[in-house]
């Protein structure tokens, strides 16, 4: 099952590139070189496990209840919540914190989401799909913050100046 993507512009952004086996979320965000890679376990309404290595990546923990999912992005001091919702086709939330954080804007349409991350000026502009249409839209939406995090990370705290 393949997940593919882009967070941001063509000359400005990260690739997602994912394999679903129904159990496991195994994969890349970003290039060779400036990336990160994924390995997440699903567990009925719990996705865990981590985005990049040991000393450079993030713990991810993230659950599904009904149409919410929420979550958290690295640990306890220095992680990012998230909370996002579904409503019909729309799924919309915030990420990494009331005062510091970015809107989630996506439209969920045949396995895949549009939309944005962010503002007009530090945000940037969401293409991913599941071809195999077998994760839920929320999940979908969660592979597009973990590709945005993993971005800003690069740039140091500013999602505005990787590209692959």
């Amino acid at each position: 099952m393949s997940i593919q993507g882009r967070i941001g512009g063509s000359q400005i952004g990260y690739d997602i590139q994912a394999v679903f086996n129904g159990l496991t979320i195994q994969g890349r965000i970003g290039g060779e070189f400036f990336g990160k890679d994924i390995a997440l376990e699903w567990q009925g309404s719990v996705l865990k496990g981590r985005v990049g290595g040991a000393t450079d990546g993030f713990d991810v923990n993230a659950k599904i209840l009904g149409h919410e999912l929420k979550g958290r992005l690295g640990g306890e001091v220095f992680g990012d919540d998230i909370h996002l919702e579904q409503q019909g086709k729309q799924i919309t939330g915030r990420f990494s914190g009331s005062t510091f954080g970015k809107y989630v804007e996506l439209l969920a349409e045949s396995s895949s989401l549009q939309g944005r991350i962010g503002g007009e000026f530090d945000g940037k502009d969401v293409g991913i799909a599941d071809a195999n249409q077998q994760l839920p839209e929320l999940i979908l939406a969660l592979m597009t913050i973990l590709t945005f995090k993993a971005l800003e990370d690069a740039q140091g705290g500013h999602a505005s100046g990787a590209s692959t």
